[in-house]
């Protein structure tokens, strides 16, 4: 599952989850020209995880923006791959 948002009309990135193993995991993909607002990228975010925290089921997320991920709630298991810590 996955949601897409757009910015000034256009295509801007999209982000959602996926079962891998039992698990779900985020992911995202932003294009690197949008200009778009924090905020509405951290709106996306939040929506894919209540949608996630909704199943009670373990997240994962695997990432490039490790600071990002932690303001999440995130918590670092090893590398790049991180688990909700509200589980």
């Amino acid at each position: 599952m996955a949601y897409a948002f757009f910015w000034d009309g256009e295509p801007a990135g999209l982000g959602g989850y996926k079962l891998e193993n039992g698990n779900f995991v985020v992911f995202s993909d932003i294009k690197k020209d949008v200009k778009a607002p924090k905020m509405t990228v951290h709106r996306c975010a939040l929506k894919i995880m209540e949608l996630i925290k909704a199943k009670g089921l373990p997240m994962y997320a695997r990432a490039e923006n490790h600071e990002l991920c932690e303001r999440f709630g995130f918590k670092r298991i090893t590398g790049d791959v991180y688990k909700g810590s509200w589980q």
